[in-house]
C-alpha cells in the first residue's frame, strides 16, 4: 500500500515511510517505567487514543510532513502496547488457559494484518486517493478499544494494585484474581520483590535474573531474525520479484493463512505445549526456507513460471509454521519464565529487540535483496532474474537463522505448559545453578527427580522433588542462609529485606508469616514447601 502514496514513489522513501513505524514503536519499548507510573490500564488508554489521533493525521493531510510523523506516532503507541498486553495477559489468567489468552495478543496482530491487506486490495487499486481510505477505517478499531476501556472492561495488572494498596482486604481480592490460592502464594514478598535497572546488572543478588532475560533475548532475536516480518512488510514486492500471480491477492492469501493458523496454534498451546510448538514450528521454517532459497537459486529462468508458484506455496507452509509455533508460544514463554520482580524492565528489553531488528530488516531488505541477487547472478542473467535471485538467497539466511534458533529452544527453554509462574520461576532458577555450576542443595544431588525438577516444571516428579529439597532446606534450617548448599535448589534464595529486617550478612529468608488464620498443621507437605517457593 505504501508504493501507492505518490510522495513515496521511490524505494528508499517507501523504506523511510515503513521504517518510520517501526522507529516509532522501538522508542516506545523503552518506556517501561510509564505502568508503573500511570498504571497499566491507563498506560494502554494512551496509546490506544494517541493510535486514533496518528491514524485521523496521516489521511487528512497531505505531503510526508505529516505522513512520516503519523506512522512514527502509531509505532511509538504499539511499542508502548506491546510492553504492557503480554504482561497483563499473563497476570491476569489461569495457568490452564494462560496460553490461549496470551496468544490472542498475536491472533490480534494477524488479524489486524489480514483486515490491512483485504482492505487494501479494495481501496488502493482504482481508487484515487484509496491509501487515505484504509488509513481512516484503521483508525476504528481503537475507538472501539477505547471505549471498551473506558467502560470498565479492562482489568488492572494486580501486582501494580499490590504496590498501590497492600491492604489485607486487597491482597485476597488480588488473589482470587490471580486464580492462586493463599497457600501456594506469598503477597508480602511481592512488595518488596521489585528490582530497579541498576540492582538487575550490578547487585550480585539479582544476578540470577539476567539468565531468563538471556533466554528470552535469544528467543526474540531469532522470532525476527526468520524472516517473517520482511515477507509481511514488503510481501508485494516480494512477490512482484519473484514474478507469481498478483502481488496483492498473494499477500492476501498469506495473511489469511496466518490468521487461521494463529487460532490453531493458541488451541494446541496447551495441548501440545509450548516448547512442542516451538520445536516443531522452527523445524519445519528451517526446511521451507532452505528449500524456497535454493529453489529460486538453481532453477533457471525457463521455469519462472513454474518456481513462483512452488515459492508461493513454501512462503505459505513457512507462515503456517511461523503462526502455528513460534508466532504464538515465543510471547507466552517470556511472560511465563521471567520473574515478576523484572517482568516489565525485561519486556522492555525484549521489544527493544523486537523493533530495533525490526527496523534494521525494514532499512536494509530491499538493499540486501539487491546486493545478493548481484553476487548470485552472472552477467547472462537479467534484472528480474538478479532480484529473483537475491530473494533465494535472502531466504537462505533467514534459514540458517532459524536453524541456530532451533538449537537455542532445545537447549535453553523448559516446558511451561500447564505449570503455575511460580513453578516456571523456581525451574528457571534451577536451570541457573546449573549454569553457573554451584553445588546443589542438601538432598537433591543425585536421583532423577532433581533433574526432572531442574530441566521440566511440569513434571509432577520434578514438582515433588523440589517441594521435597525445599521441606529438607527447612529442617535442616538452610532456607535463606546464604551458603552454596540451599541459595537456589531449595528455593531459599536470599532477598535483600526493608526496615532493618536483616540477619548478620544483610539477608534474610523470603519466608513471610503466614497469613491470619491460616494453620500449617493442615496443610501437606508439599503445599507447605511451595508457600516457600521463592518469587525470584
Amino acid at each position: 500500500m505504501i508504493n501507492e502514496v505518490s510522495a513515496l514513489s521511490s524505494p528508499a522513501m517507501q523504506q523511510l515511510a515503513s521504517s518510520m513505524t517501526i522507529a516509532g514503536a522501538a522508542v516506545g519499548s523503552f518506556l517501561d517505567v510509564v505502568p508503573w507510573v500511570l498504571g497499566f490500564r491507563a498506560t494502554l488508554l494512551g496509546p490506544i487514543a494517541l493510535l486514533f489521533t496518528a491514524g485521523s493525521i496521516a489521511c487528512s493531510f497531505p505531503g510526508l510532513a505529516f505522513l512520516l510523523p503519523g506512522r512514527f506516532a502509531t509505532g511509538l503507541a504499539a511499542g508502548l502496547t506491546g510492553i504492557v498486553a503480554p504482561v497483563l495477559l499473563a497476570e491476569t489468567t489461569a495457568p490452564a488457559v494462560r496460553g490461549k489468552l496470551t496468544s490472542m495478543h498475536q491472533f490480534g496482530v494477524a488479524l489486524g494484518g489480514l483486515l490491512s491487506s483485504v482492505i487494501g486490495l479494495a481501496f488502493v487499486r482504482g481508487v484515487d486517493n484509496g491509501w487515505r481510505f484504509v488509513f481512516w477505517l484503521g483508525s476504528a478499531p481503537p475507538l472501539v478499544l477505547l471505549v471498551g476501556c473506558c467502560l470498565g472492561m479492562l482489568p488492572e495488572s494486580p501486582r501494580w494494585l499490590i504496590r498501590r494498596d497492600p491492604k489485607e482486604g486487597r491482597k485476597r481480592a488480588l488473589l482470587l484474581l490471580l486464580g492462586l490460592r493463599p497457600l501456594e502464594y506469598d503477597v508480602n514478598r511481592e512488595l518488596r520483590v521489585m528490582v530497579s535497572w541498576r540492582d538487575l546488572f550490578c547487585s550480585e543478588a539479582h544476578r540470577h535474573m539476567l539468565y531468563p532475560v538471556f533466554v528470552g533475548s535469544l528467543l526474540i532475536l531469532g522470532l525476527n531474525c526468520c524472516g517473517l516480518n520482511v515477507l509481511l512488510l514488503y510481501s508485494s514486492r516480494i512477490f512482484e520479484f519473484i514474478e507469481v500471480g498478483d502481488p496483492m491477492t498473494s499477500t492476501a492469501i498469506v495473511f489469511g493463512v496466518y490468521v487461521a493458523a494463529t487460532l490453531a496454534g493458541a488451541w494446541l498451546m496447551d495441548v501440545l505445549g509450548r516448547k512442542t510448538l516451538l520445536l516443531g514450528g522452527y523445524a519445519v521454517m528451517v526446511v521451507v526456507l532452505l528449500g524456497v532459497g535454493a529453489c529460486l537459486l538453481a532453477v533457471g529462468p525457463e521455469n519462472k513460471e513454474i518456481v513462483g508458484w512452488v515459492a508461493l506455496g513454501c512462503i505459505v507452509a513457512f507462515v503456517c509454521a511461523y503462526a502455528l509455533g513460534p508466532g504464538v508460544a515465543t510471547f507466552v514463554v517470556l511472560s511465563e519464565i521471567v520473574p515478576t520482580a523484572i517482568r516489565v524492565r525485561a519486556f522492555s528489553i525484549f521489544m527493544s529487540i523486537n523493533w530495533g531488528v525490526q527496523l534494521v530488516l525494514a532499512l536494509l531488505a530491499l538493499e540486501a535483496i539487491d546486493s545478493l541477487g548481484t553476487a548470485a547472478s552472472g552477467p547472462e542473467h537479467d534484472d528480474d532474474e538478479r532480484l529473483r535471485r537475491g530473494v533465494g538467497a535472502l531466504f537462505l539466511a533467514f534459514g540458517a537463522v532459524s536453524a541456530l534458533t532451533l538449537l537455542a529452544v532445545m537447549a535453553l527453554v523448559p516446558e511451561t505448559r500447564g505449570a503455575s509462574l511460580e513453578a516456571v520461576r523456581r525451574t528457571m532458577l534451577a536451570r541457573w545453578k546449573l549454569v553457573k555450576g554451584a553445588p546443589r542443595a542438601s538432598g537433591s544431588s543425585g536421583g532423577s527427580g532433581s533433574t526432572l525438577c531442574a530441566w521440566c516444571c511440569c513434571c509432577p516428579a520434578g514438582r515433588a522433588a523440589s517441594a521435597m529439597n525445599d521441606v529438607m532446606a527447612e529442617d535442616s534450617g538452610t532456607v535463606g542462609s546464604g551458603d552454596g548448599g540451599s541459595a537456589f535448589g531449595a528455593g531459599g534464595i536470599r532477598t535483600p529485606m526493608l526496615d532493618g529486617e536483616a540477619d548478620a550478612e544483610g539477608w534474610t529468608s523470603p519466608i513471610a508469616p503466614l497469613p491470619e488464620g491460616d494453620d500449617e498443621a493442615h496443610r501437606g507437605p508439599a503445599l507447605g514447601a511451595s508457600r516457600f517457593a521463592d518469587e525470584f
